[in-house]
């Protein structure tokens, strides 16, 4: 946000910089309307990100979320893609140490025989959770890792439209609205393991305990 800066001012710090000197880091700034209380959503951030950086308009990308420690196995998995292949990381709901009702909070989706993205849908009502088994029996779960292709994207991230009930744009229903345009061509990379969220203290306290020489 315009006003957020304590980020800023941390990557200026001595222990950042001495940790993460071969990082280059550009800040986006979503603006919101003045007619809101609160920004537009994720598929508004990433559209004002790609008008303030035109260079993600004409080229493949990953993005994901900033309180998710995703693996270097999946981050490395979508990179090897095509350029102009649109992806995304399928979890399988049963490596995902997660209580069922957190579930609701992810977004759930369906995937063909091929690991083609059939559908997904952001936050689903706890009741509807089992129709999206598949042939496996498995629950798939997005936990909001993609690559994009700029170019075939874009449009549909800044045509999504508001959520009926929460009334902000999301990346899930832009995703959504691209595959009913272009079936069969959004690949879904199925992957077994937990993605540690960093809003929890349970799973902050977990990684800390993995860092030699830490103090709890």
């Amino acid at each position: 946000s315009p006003d957020n800066s304590a980020f800023k001012r941390f990557i200026e710090t001595k222990v950042f910089k001495d940790s993460f000197s071969e990082i280059n880091i550009s800040f986006a700034i979503q603006y919101k309307p003045n007619d809101r209380e609160k920004p537009l959503g994720t598929s508004d951030a990433l559209m004002q990100a790609m008008d303030q950086y035109e260079v993600l308009k004409s080229n493949s990308f990953v993005i994901i979320n900033g309180d998710n420690l995703y693996s270097v196995n999946s981050l490395r998995s979508l990179y090897e893609l095509d350029e102009k292949q649109h992806a995304l990381v399928s979890y399988d709901r049963d490596g995902l140490n997660f209580p069922h009702d957190r579930l609701t909070k992810f977004a759930l989706i369906n995937v063909d025989e091929n690991n083609k993205l059939i559908n997904i849908i952001e936050k689903p009502p706890i009741e509807e959770v089992d129709n999206f088994r598949d042939k496996l029996d498995k629950i798939r779960v997005s936990m909001n890792i993609f690559k994009f292709f700029g170019p075939t994207i874009f449009q549909f991230i800044k045509n999504c439209p508001l959520h009926p009930e929460r009334k902000e744009k999301e990346i899930p229903e832009a995703v959504r609205n691209y595959i009913k345009d272009f079936p069969n061509s959004f690949e879904a990379l199925p992957f077994f393991e937990h993605i540690p969220d960093l809003t929890s203290a349970k799973d902050i306290l977990s990684i800390i305990k993995t860092i030699p020489n830490s103090n709890e």
